[in-house]
């Protein structure tokens, strides 16, 4: 049968090759037999009889999900003609990207941005005008018809597109600039998207333009601004900080029109100047893991003016080297959380702004502090009105501290608010080796369920009382333990409180006290042979005794003095 083959071949292959057979016409085949050489009998088969024997049938299409149009929604496979299929891609979705195109010449396989979920901000849709993106998370669901791409390593100013994830601009100046021809609404807000990369341009709010940073997006030497003028805008994502801002104080975020409404939030803020400063009646919702402040001249921290609502959660600390919290002239509300609020120890203008809060010139505003108030402890006394926590002067307000208070070679606080209704509340336990708190002018301030220590080994202490009082100012202890170390005082100036004037007023309840050294007094008169009342204790005791010239107001008196009384003397 080869050769049989192998003669037919030769025959055929000069001039009897034909390029579309007829059905009648025959194919060589060899058939199984072995009664033949080689097993197999020559034979043949007609065209028409062999396309007849292919099965029957075909791919008509295939698609990755149903959709009211072939294809509409994945692959799809055109066989109308069996010999000549058509493949083509639509609307293929791959690890939140959708691919689009049929991938012919005219219309190119494209990629567009689709529903990442980052950091907490889910975005969904494909920025198309019929499915616009939309941020759920850090605020609520907001519609965003426009939408500004920013890639600072492929992104290109003269090719950037609206709406085109893989047309981004480079920088976000020119993105920023293309967002204010529009004319967003609060339901149908602008976004500028930042990835990754290093940027350096000034960012200016917008009204209903918002902005999201991936991680690794890094600002130098930028601040984030309203510019005074009353605007409702987010900053999202986790975006760096590094570097010098704006003016002189060099802050990084201001937000200072009249009504402004802005969301805040960063992975880190490390400036050379001031971090944050709220003004006028903006309001402010800041959000972040840390803030490091190393503030020259007189800037500050963290600067609240006007009568604004600001909340700020930090997740690790906010640090600055003067006045971490400015507080100023505030009628607002400020709400902190945040579990270490350090003052630093660098120091260019003295002890009068060496604070992890000042407040001063309020105008009744409300302040709650919840976390630890800490300084460092490099540094000796600094003097001045210096401590953890100062009032001056018109503090007219509350604040209220829910945590510790590490004060180190400062006082606790420093109580010299001018008006009455100047109000500290400490929630916690507070250790100094200086005075726990100098209370007069005409503050109040209340230590509730805490531990109130001295340890005595800065020479500011006045004789080492815990805490001393004075002018008219008002001291509650409620549910605590005092105690003081006593070295290096001698009698009679060792006492757990000194109370200077008639007029101060202390109330002690529900309280023990105890001091290593056996001599003083509970209550001190520190002007020997003038009564200084104004003194109410109930259910309290005391290692020591009262001084001659305080007598309890209560009747029966609530104070008892006992020798077995042993206070906490650690924290």
């Amino acid at each position: 049968m080869l050769q049989n083959i192998t003669n037919f071949f030769n025959l055929i292959r000069g001039n009897k090759i034909k390029t579309t057979p007829d059905g009648s016409d025959l194919i060589p085949l060899g058939t199984r037999d072995p009664r033949y050489d080689g097993f197999y009998q020559p034979t043949g088969i007609t065209v028409d009889d062999f396309v007849a024997s292919l099965p029957a049938g075909g791919v008509q299409s295939v698609t990755a999900e149903p959709s009211p149009v072939p294809g509409g929604d994945g692959i799809f496979v055109d066989n109308t003609d069996p010999l000549n299929p058509v493949l083509s891609f639509t609307g293929v979705q791959v690890d939140g990207t959708t691919i689009t195109g049929t991938g012919v010449f005219t219309q190119p396989l494209s990629a567009a941005y689709q529903s990442p979920a980052v950091d907490g901000v889910t975005i969904t849709g494909d920025g198309t005008p019929g499915n616009p993106l939309v941020a759920a998370g850090g605020g609520g669901a907001v519609n965003y018809a426009n939408v500004f791409f920013v890639d600072s390593t492929n992104g290109n100013n003269g090719t950037a597109a609206q709406n085109d994830f893989t047309k981004p601009y480079s920088d976000t100046n020119p993105a920023m600039n293309a967002a204010a021809l529009l004319t967003p609404t609060a339901t149908n807000r602008t976004l500028i998207y930042v990835r990754r990369g290093n940027y350096g341009s000034f960012i200016n709010l917008q009204d209903n333009t918002d902005w999201y940073c991936e991680p690794g997006v890094v600002f130098t030497n930028v601040a984030v601004l309203d510019n005074a003028i009353s605007l409702n805008a987010k900053f999202m994502g986790k975006a760096v900080f590094t570097g010098y801002g704006f003016q002189t104080s060099g802050l990084i975020f201001r937000a200072n029109g009249a009504t402004s409404k802005v969301y805040f939030e960063f992975d880190e803020i490390n400036t050379t100047g001031a971090a944050v400063e709220i003004n006028s009646g903006a309001s402010a919702t800041i959000v972040g893991r840390k803030i490091f402040s190393e503030t020259l001249n007189k800037s500050f921290g963290i600067t609240v003016r006007g009568s604004g609502t600001v909340t700020i959660n930090v997740t690790e600390e906010i640090a600055a080297w003067h006045q971490v919290f400015a507080v100023r002239a505030f009628s607002g509300k400020l709400y902190v959380t945040c579990p270490r609020m350090y003052l630093h120890e660098g120091n260019y203008t003295g002890g009068d702004f060496k604070q992890v809060i000042a407040i001063r010139d309020s105008l009744g505003g409300e302040v709650v502090l919840n976390g630890d108030l800490i300084v460092n402890p490099l540094a000796g006394y600094y003097g001045g009105i210096s401590g953890v926590i100062t009032r001056w002067t018109d503090s007219f307000g509350t604040l209220r501290v829910n945590g510790n208070i590490y004060a180190e070679n400062q006082f606790g606080v420093y109580g010299l608010g001018s008006n009455a209704a100047s109000r500290t509340i400490i929630n916690g336990d507070v250790r100094s080796n200086n005075l726990i708190a100098y209370v007069a002018s005409n503050s109040n301030v209340v230590f509730r369920n805490g531990t109130l220590m001295n340890w005595n080994t800065t020479t500011g202490s006045e004789g080492y009382p815990v805490f001393s009082m004075g002018g008219s100012g008002k001291v509650w202890v409620e549910n605590c333990h005092m105690y003081s170390l006593g070295t290096g005082a001698t009698q009679p100036n060792i006492a757990a409180v000194w109370k200077d004037t008639t007029a101060s007023q202390l109330c002690i309840n529900n309280t023990v006290h105890s001091g290593s050294d056996a001599i003083g007094f509970f209550v001190r008169n520190s002007t020997p042979g003038q009564p200084v009342n104004n003194v109410r204790i109930l259910n309290s005791r005391s290692t020591k005794p009262l001084d001659t010239n305080i007598v309890d107001l209560l009747a029966p008196s609530g104070f008892v003095q006992d020798p077995n009384i042993i206070a906490i003397g650690f924290i």
